[in-house]
């Protein structure tokens, strides 16, 4: 790109190498340049200025003002620009019922949102770097100074949106008590530190208080289509779930029966792995008293060895043999071992190895003939460990079948709890704070469930929006053509 004769050209060459001149106005050029530069502008990012290759660490920058270039990886990092103007506007999210979801970032990617996530469990978040001749893991770090710049931000912002809410609302705040922030449960402790270090706003001085993550449970006890909301948008619900109509996938409504079908199948879930761990306990009992030289025992106790197996064995393919139907095909399906169970934490792969063959050459001379009553086939060499169940996991579920279900999550069964964190929260602002939104069914959920508790003067808000995932592979889904009808 050159200046002549008060004119700007700009020379492209395209594939055939023939070369292209375009005679461009002033103007022009500078608005070329100017929506160039908006795009380079990421204001968290993993800066390859800042990469180190002897420890395999990339530094973060937070840089609010000017322009930022350097970001080593162009589709991960945080947009900031709404936090870092110091007013009421943010990436709004219109949830279920109508309330708005205040969120503070654009969310680009994953890994640099996984940073701040993992931050307070001081867990490692790597990030994929491509230095033109390989692909590597780098380790995500950031200077105390601009996460302590990046928080005061953050806060300060929020306090521009509570403020903005009072207002929007019409709240008089002489007849409020204070301010209640709810910190949603989520696999990190994210949430709740924010949650603490939001009690230090300063909002027309009311006094700020936590409500316990436990008031709400993610379970599926009350796991149920939400009627309401796709009566009120019931003809996408009967269009294809797929932009291209494709029979094995139904319509949107078959997504929705089939997701319900496949988790009230699991109802009886925790009940068989209870069983199944009450079975390991016996197994491991007599295991421990074992003569450790040849691993021998009375013949009494290698029949009750024996029994404990089997029944510790139909247990867990009990687990397996749990069916659901998929609506859109009317075919029985069962569930993949590792999509339902997970070993406990504190089993180790090699002695559970070891255990297991050795268990299993104990009993296979009393029961390796016989046949079970769960599978109709004999008993088999299997993991002698804990099991716990697969904790259910919304994300996994597309944005418009999420969006038709609720009770996701539910009160806690303490009602005594409840009942005081309830009390807690009448009279004042109720901020709910999670991470992140995509869809924003999840979070729809959360207000919905404090709505019937009859907390008031909701005011969700997160860390930061992300985009939703709207394909099945390379499968294109349908969604609402005119958005939701909220």
């Amino acid at each position: 790109m050159f200046l002549h004769e008060k004119q700007l050209f700009i020379i492209i060459i395209i594939k055939n190498q023939h070369i292209l001149y375009m005679k461009l106005k002033e103007n022009d050029i500078k608005y070329i340049i100017k929506t160039a530069c908006s795009l380079l502008k990421e204001d968290v990012f993993a800066d390859k200025n800042k990469i180190n290759k002897k420890t395999k660490t990339i530094g973060l920058t937070y840089n609010k003002a000017g322009r930022n270039y350097g970001n080593a990886r162009r589709t991960d990092y945080l947009k900031t620009d709404k936090m870092d103007a110091q007013n009421s506007d943010t990436y709004e999210v219109t949830l279920k019922g109508g309330i708005t979801s205040y969120n503070i970032t654009d969310i680009k990617g994953t890994e640099v949102m996984h940073f701040f996530k993992r931050y307070y469990d001081d867990l490692k978040t790597e990030i994929k770097i491509d230095d033109g001749d390989t692909t590597e893991l780098y380790k995500i770090l950031m200077e105390k100074s601009d996460f302590n710049e990046f928080m005061e931000t953050f806060k300060n912002k929020i306090e521009f949106v509570v403020e903005h809410y009072i207002t929007k609302n019409n709240i008089d705040v002489s007849e409020l008590k204070g301010i209640s922030i709810f910190p949603i449960e989520s696999s990190s402790r994210f949430n709740e530190y924010m949650a603490k270090f939001l009690t230090y706003m300063q909002v027309n001085n009311l006094p700020i208080q936590l409500i316990s993550k436990n008031m709400l449970v993610k379970d599926l006890r009350n796991f149920e289509a939400d009627k309401d909301f796709i009566k009120k948008n019931k003809d996408f619900y009967n269009s294809s779930y797929t932009e291209k109509e494709n029979p094995e996938y139904g319509t949107v409504q078959n997504q929705v029966d089939t997701a319900l079908n496949r988790y009230h199948a699991l109802k009886n879930l925790p009940m068989l792995i209870n069983n199944a761990n009450f079975y390991f306990g016996k197994i491991m009992s007599i295991y421990g008293n074992r003569n450790r030289e040849d691993d021998s025992i009375s013949d009494k106790r290698l029949r009750t060895l024996a029994d404990y197996f089997m029944a510790y064995y139909d247990n867990l393919h009990s687990c397996l043999a749990l069916s659901y139907t998929d609506t859109a095909t009317n075919q029985e399906k069962h569930f993949m071992k590792k999509t339902i169970l997970v070993q406990k934490k504190y089993s180790k792969g090699p002695s559970i190895d070891d255990r297991s063959k050795r268990i299993w050459n104990m009993v296979k001379p009393l029961i390796g003939n016989e046949i079970s009553t769960v599978t109709g086939k004999p008993y088999k060499i299997y993991d002698i460990c804990g099991w716990e169940p697969k904790k259910f996991e919304i994300k996994k579920l597309k944005d418009s079948v999420r969006m038709g279900v609720r009770n996701i999550y539910n009160p806690n069964e303490d009602q005594e709890m409840v009942r005081q964190e309830i009390e807690k929260a009448n009279n004042t602002i109720f901020i709910i704070f999670d991470d992140n939104i995509s869809g924003g069914a999840t979070l729809g959920d959360i207000c919905y469930q404090c709505k019937e508790l009859g907390i008031k003067n909701l005011c969700p808000i997160t860390f930061g929006k992300m985009d939703k995932a709207e394909t099945i592979g390379t499968i294109r889904l349908n969604k609402p053509k005119d958005g939701w009808n909220m």
